[in-house]
């Protein structure tokens, strides 16, 4: 199996049935190289590398004709595949998610192959992840994060012939502490509000993050 534009090599030997030891004066041979579709036909006995740029699964036949115009009926063959690597696409959280520590998420992606050569397997690691380190299901779930910090989170598939995406999928994970609620003389409740804009501040990179803004409602206590 090769990616589509790979080059694979092909040479052929013709071995004479009156004369299979080669040890007479020798036999004039003609030769026809067929790669089914997948890349020029060639008239050489050794062609060398043929390009494959197309997706498929084609079948490679060698034949040879001795001066008499005799050929074996039933010529040797190969079978090459060509398969395009899928693409792995993450599809929650966009780039990036803040949570507070203690949070779970889900995590949902898909693997996106021209081919559609099914079925898929799938794996996610989970970079600071509690609970789970990794996953092999395609969307897992209850991934919980007990510790702030600044995680990362892969995800690659691979096709039903073995090929794997070329890059992983990514989404970044910012854990911040637990928010503390105050004691005392009152209480308070919080609100949270999500949106979505780059955020600046975080390493000034200009990804689309998820930013929570804390609104905090002060209650009085009644007096005695």
């Amino acid at each position: 199996m090769i990616a589509p534009g790979e080059q694979p090599l092909f040479q052929g030997t013709c071995i004479d049935a009156e004369d299979p030891d080669g040890s007479g004066a020798g036999t004039s041979f003609t030769f026809a190289w067929d790669f089914g579709g997948g890349a020029a036909a060639s008239v050489q006995q050794n062609p060398g590398a043929m390009p494959f740029t197309t997706p498929g699964t084609f079948t490679i036949s060698f034949t040879c004709t001795d001066a008499n115009g005799l050929s074996d009926p039933t010529p040797d063959s190969r079978t090459v595949i060509v398969n395009q690597a899928p693409r792995t696409i993450i599809t929650s959280h966009g780039d990036s998610v803040i949570v507070e520590a203690g949070a779970q998420l889900n995590f949902t992606g898909i693997c996106d192959d021209p081919e559609n050569n099914t079925p898929f397997s799938y794996l996610w690691v989970f970079n600071g992840g509690t609970n789970q380190t990794s996953s092999t299901e395609q969307n897992p779930s209850h991934v919980r994060y007990d510790m702030p910090g600044d995680y990362s989170v892969s995800f690659r598939c691979r096709d039903a012939f073995g090929s794997e995406a070329v890059r992983d999928a990514f989404v970044r994970v910012l854990v911040n502490p637990r928010t503390s609620q105050a004691g005392g003389g009152g209480g308070c409740s919080l609100m949270a509000h999500a949106a979505t804009r780059p955020l600046d501040a975080l390493g000034n990179m200009g990804l689309p993050l998820l930013v929570i803004t804390l609104i905090w409602i002060w209650r009085r206590r009644p007096q005695h």
